[in-house]
């Protein structure tokens, strides 16, 4: 390979820029001139070239954005400082492959040599990359590059072709940017076609406001190295309720966030008894985050989330109804490989989750039909539309980011609730334990917030706003359609060739 070291750095750096175009900089047009620098870089270069500079890419791009995952491996396992960094390493480096694969598809169906294929193909092989990414070894699609747009005219496309859409329409300006600038000309387009989502705002209906609820949110800010230490369970659920408690009577629910009371839900029945009557005296509701268990002798515990207070009969233990949480973050809720892992990632009986059903019932509190989902899971955003129904009314997100610091990790986590937020049509409710907690209304745009590492509540007057989208209604079969539609002609285009190739040498 003949890659020149200003080559290597130049790829390097322009995944880096990607970064910048995320949360919290928000600087958008910045994802988009990351991948023009990488679709530029690969013209004149030959497949094994082209692996190894979306490689660099991918890890200019990984590195910066997610090295902050380091922080919770640092501070909240058994790992040392080298083996931390050794995962990941891994963990970026393995993320690398998938913008590496895509850099070298794009020459594999010699994508530039047509202006179709370098407009259309190239969003579309990326779109397919990405897919992949969503789906091997449990998924992992952080950082897909439409989250960057959540103030951007691409996000106007959202409701309609979702985070793919997003995804497609950034790669397609690119790609028309790229185009624009070998050919001088049509780059007059790229702007256009960047601009164009726009015209879908004017275009959607205005959904009048249902009514108004009046939320309270409790911020605990629990330190992570004490949260789950039992002999300060007692001291953290008086904080919760000291925070709650001058709003019983005058908030229609109250929530606290992930696992606030970090006990199983056994050891707590007295407690919630008494959370309970007095959630009944005052007319209040409450959700929580908490720890259940399905089988004693096994040890099968849940990330769940239950409710309290005045829509319900008098708790019983078990409760009935409740979330179990269905996506859990590897190492951090599920030990792969235990039998050689446990020691390194271990740390504590609440380590090694089972995972509730891919399809749940949506929480009722008077008259009120909550689609729960518990921390990372709010980055699936195709299983969150098949527990969607129009009769949803808000969105609730619960989450815990304290293992991460003060990293832009949440920052990123909340960019990602703003897009299902538009996606769905619906307003988000977000309560963290450390923040970011929030109230996203249906156009993505965060109406009230809490600053982080601050304990406190956030009472809101919520609005209900039941937005019908094409997106919550279809999902991704109309980008679907369309990527397939470009990709069959594409790949049509290549067997005709293999075919005349074939020809030739069988007349031969």
């Amino acid at each position: 390979m003949k890659i020149k070291k200003i080559e290597i750095l130049f790829a390097f750096f322009s995944g880096l820029l990607g970064t910048i175009s995320f949360s919290p900089y928000k600087i958008w047009i910045f994802s988009i001139f990351s991948l023009f620098f990488l679709i530029l870089q690969l013209k004149n270069k030959s497949k094994k070239e082209s692996f190894f500079i979306g490689f660099l890419w991918g890890l200019g791009f990984f590195s910066s954005g997610i090295s902050w995952l380091y922080i919770s491996l640092k501070n909240f396992s058994n790992l040392s400082l080298y083996v931390g960094s050794f995962l990941i390493l891994f963990l970026i480096s393995y993320l690398s492959i998938y913008p590496a694969i895509f850099s070298f598809l794009i020459k594999y169906f010699n994508v530039y040599q047509e202006r179709k294929k370098i407009i259309f193909l190239i969003p579309t092989i990326w779109s397919c990359v990405e897919f992949l990414r969503e789906k091997m070894f449990t998924g992992f699609p952080w950082m897909q590059i439409g989250y960057a747009h959540t103030e951007s005219p691409i996000k106007n496309i959202i409701p309609i072709l979702g985070i793919k859409g997003a995804n497609f329409f950034v790669l397609l300006v690119a790609s028309i940017l790229f185009y624009g600038t070998i050919k001088k000309k049509y780059l007059f387009l790229a702007i256009v076609v960047l601009y164009f989502p726009s015209i879908f705002e004017f275009l959607q209906k205005k959904q009048n406001q249902i009514k108004n609820i009046q939320i309270t949110l409790v911020q605990g800010n629990i330190e992570q190295d004490t949260k789950w230490n039992k002999k300060k369970i007692k001291e953290t659920l008086l904080k919760y309720f000291q925070k709650s408690e001058m709003f019983f009577g005058k908030s229609e629910i109250i929530i606290w966030p992930e696992s606030a009371i970090a006990d199983l839900e056994e050891n707590q029945i007295e407690f919630l008894k008494k959370l309970d009557e007095k959630l009944k005296f005052f007319g209040t509701n409450l959700i929580t985050g908490i720890i259940t268990q399905k089988n004693k002798k096994k040890n099968e515990y849940y990330n769940s989330i239950i409710t309290l207070g005045k829509f319900k009969k008098k708790y019983q233990f078990p409760i009935e109804q409740k979330y179990k949480k269905y996506n859990l973050v590897l190492f951090g809720e599920k030990i792969p490989f235990k039998k050689f892992l446990k020691y390194y990632f271990y740390s504590g009986e609440f380590s090694d989750f089972h995972k509730g059903e891919y399809l749940q019932k949506l929480i009722q509190i008077s008259k009120i039909n909550i689609l729960p989902t518990i921390c990372y899971e709010i980055i699936f955003g195709e299983r969150i539309r098949k527990n969607f129904s129009q009769k949803v009314d808000f969105i609730l997100n619960i989450s815990n980011d304290a293992w991460f610091g003060s990293s832009i990790g949440p920052w990123q986590h909340i960019q990602i609730s703003q897009i299902r937020a538009i996606e769905m049509g619906r307003t988000i409710v977000r309560c963290s334990n450390s923040g970011i907690t929030a109230i996203i209304n249906p156009r993505g745009k965060i109406i009230s917030i809490l600053p982080q590492f601050y304990r406190g509540s956030l009472t809101c007057k919520v609005p209900i706003i039941k937005k019908k989208t094409i997106y919550s209604v279809f999902g991704n079969i109309p980008i679907n359609i369309v990527q397939f539609t470009i990709f069959f002609f594409s790949i049509k285009i290549k067997i005709r060739k293999f075919q005349f190739f074939f020809k030739r040498l069988y007349k031969k």
